[in-house]
């Protein structure tokens, strides 16, 4: 999948679900250099009027090992704001006025598959807050399975499929659960 940010947030409004306060980056795509607000997986307008300027490309590998990719997700070691945060946010686009495929997939008969998977963000609560003093790191893990991501045969289904009867292989996106710790 298309991963453009993972973050801390202080809290989230409920009625708009935008972020409130502080929402230090725990990892921030390269292809954004460093400019969320203009970063997405399609050309566009962000919400200060201003265009797109950075649009993420590539693919962030998910089928690596989980402790590889959650060495990749922690390993800019950004600074973190002293504080209390209530929520882990997973952004893997922030508008996409384009409609840009997010997610890749494939096997040896299907071939690489792109589509659009909806869904530009998780959120997760902390419980309890995790409160950061100064000086103090804090790591993201990200959390999923991907058994069963993929189906194949004649009942297999999916959001994404390709093939027919004996030859069908269907994808489906894994849930993400994000969780912080210091």
């Amino acid at each position: 999948m298309k991963l453009i940010a993972a973050y801390l947030a202080e809290d989230v409004d409920p009625g708009t679900q935008d972020n409130v306060g502080h929402t230090p980056m725990i990892y921030l795509n390269p292809e954004c250099q460093g400019d969320i607000e203009h970063c997405d997986i399609s050309a566009g307008t962000s919400p200060d009027g201003r265009p797109i300027a950075h649009i993420v490309q590539n693919y962030f590998d998910f089928a690596l090992p989980a402790d590889q990719v959650n060495a990749a997700l922690n390993a800019q070691a950004r600074k973190v704001a002293t504080g209390s945060y209530k929520y882990v946010r997973v952004e893997f686009c922030k508008y996409n006025s384009g409609q840009a495929n997010n997610v890749k997939w494939g096997t040896a008969d299907a071939g690489p598959i792109e589509f659009w998977a909806g869904g530009c963000v998780v959120t997760v609560p902390i419980s309890p807050p995790i409160s950061i003093g100064s000086g103090e790191a804090v790591t993201i893990t990200l959390n999923y399975d991907l058994a069963g991501t993929v189906q194949t045969g004649d009942s297999a289904f999916g959001v994404s499929c390709a093939g027919s009867g004996s030859t069908r292989e269907c994808f489906t996106v894994p849930t993400f659960v994000p969780s912080a710790t210091k």
